[in-house]
């Protein structure tokens, strides 16, 4: 759209955001001028990459909860392990609680 059609469409959008009402030719105008301008905008990628990324986050975040569910399974584990053990191996370890 050049600029002399630009401003004639903002005219209208003007009006048209203010809610008044267009005549039939002003809305038809303003109506072919929104399809233009939308197909003018030029989006970053398509709306397949878009969704192939959101599969990807979905995916990583199931792993990092997986991830998370070991950490804390292990933890309970070396917990287990070391209240088990003598205070002086708990020492030679630094993991005293005295």
């Amino acid at each position: 759209m050049d600029e002399t059609a630009y401003r004639a469409w903002q005219a209208l959008h003007d009006r048209w955001a203010r809610g008044e009402t267009l005549t039939k030719e002003e809305q038809a105008a303003y109506d072919a001028g929104c399809a233009e301008l939308d197909a003018e905008e030029i989006l970053p990628g398509s709306l397949n990459d878009l969704q192939t990324i959101h599969a990807k986050a979905r995916e990583l975040d199931a792993k990092i909860a997986r991830a998370q569910a070991e950490a804390a399974a292990l933890r309970a584990q070396i917990a287990e392990s070391e209240a088990r053990l003598s205070e002086p191996t708990r020492r030679r370890l630094g993991i005293s609680t005295k």
